[in-house]
């Protein structure tokens, strides 16, 4: 959902970094979003997992940043 997000607003793709363990998948996001840098980890037993959980952090930054800051963004991907 993160990669729909940027794509419709035309924001750069996240960047993800994993690193697993005998038994765990640690992922790390980063999201540069119109000069402010914002990062999610998630850790879980499934990659598919941890990369969602990393997504699903960065998705919730979004969202604490108030709907006055995204209808700013949306203005300037237009």
């Amino acid at each position: 959902m993160l990669v729909d997000v940027c794509q419709t607003l035309r924001w750069e793709t996240p960047v993800y970094t994993m690193v697993s363990s005998d038994e765990w998948f640690i992922c790390e996001c980063e999201l540069s979003v119109l000069g402010q840098q914002l990062e999610g980890s998630g850790v879980a037993k499934k990659k598919k997992l941890a990369k969602s959980i990393a997504a699903r952090e960065i998705l919730e930054q979004l969202r604490e940043r108030g709907q006055q800051q995204l209808q700013e963004w949306l203005e300037r991907a237009t």
